[in-house]
């Protein structure tokens, strides 16, 4: 087993596994034939956090559903422990195509809720509270 003593040490992890199809570009056209293209290494990240969040979602959906079966609440957990890493390295990967590294989304998520929970808006709504 490998062994992470670190944020960075456990995104240069993930980076040695991600596998990207280099050939693959995202196009975007907007009405005015304007075009971005985005290569595959910064969209394929970001999609696939989306998706890994909605299987943590859909472990949970399949408990309630199944709860009146008896689903266990520890396989639950196991279930979503596997599926919180799965969304950790999709971070890790959007962060590093950003050249951001995983202790500076630490940092800088730290110093906005402790900042939010000093001016009493920790509880509400918005990204600019």
């Amino acid at each position: 087993m490998t062994k992470i003593e670190s944020f960075n040490d456990y995104q240069n992890f993930t980076h040695s596994l991600a596998v990207y199809n280099e050939d693959v570009e995202l196009i975007i056209k907007n009405d005015d034939e304007a075009f971005v293209s985005l290569p595959m290494t910064y969209t394929y990240p970001v999609l696939a956090l989306a998706e890994e969040a909605g299987e943590v979602a859909g472990k949970l959906a399949k408990f309630i559903r199944k709860s009146k079966g008896g689903v266990d609440p520890l396989a639950l957990r196991d279930m979503v422990v596997k599926e919180l890493g799965d969304v950790l390295y999709q971070v890790s990967e959007t962060a590093r195509q950003f050249e951001i590294t995983l202790q500076d989304v630490v940092d800088v998520n730290v110093h906005k809720l402790t900042d939010r929970q000093d001016r009493g808006v920790i509880v509400g709504e918005g990204d600019n509270r």
